[in-house]
């Protein structure tokens, strides 16, 4: 049996869950979106990655009604210095600087952990009830004006 979606989203990362969440949050809850990833609901303990979030992709993250969730865990960056020097040399001319705030008081960008981001993002995925397949797409082709998707368990039409 095939399901149908009017959209399917493959890649469950901050890309693809951030996707789902503005196109849900703008189209609303008629739309049927699906976000298929096979770490879908995996812990994010050990993942030490973090981003520097910029105020673009702050008031993106705004508009899709994730920040809320991430506005405790950042730290604003207040100062970024870019050189092609290494730390221990004596002299280390910037190349590019970053300090001032912008027009409406916040940071230029704040940091934030990976697993911050995926589980905010991730909440307001499932507060919007889009769908999430804890699988990966495996291939897909087009059929009568529409797209079907394939997973190692199911066929999803979009």
């Amino acid at each position: 049996m095939t399901e149908r979606f009017d959209l399917v989203i493959a890649g469950g990362g901050a890309a693809g869950l951030s996707l789902a969440a503005a196109v849900k949050s703008v189209a609303g809850p008629a739309l049927r979106v699906a976000v298929c990833d096979g770490a879908a609901g995996q812990a994010h303990r050990g993942d030490s990655r973090a981003y520097a979030i910029v105020a673009g992709a702050r008031r993106y993250f705004e508009a899709c009604g994730a920040w809320v969730a991430m506005a405790p865990h950042v730290v604003a960056m207040e100062r970024l210095e870019i050189s092609d020097t290494a730390l221990e040399d004596t002299v280390r001319p910037a190349l590019a600087e970053f300090a001032e705030p912008l027009e409406d008081g916040q940071p230029f960008a704040h940091m934030l952990p990976n697993g911050v981001i995926l589980d905010a993002l991730s909440a307001r995925v499932a507060a919007l009830g889009i769908t999430v397949i804890a699988a990966p797409v495996t291939g897909f082709q087009p059929a009568e004006g529409r797209v079907q998707v394939k997973t190692p368990q199911r066929t999803l039409s979009a």
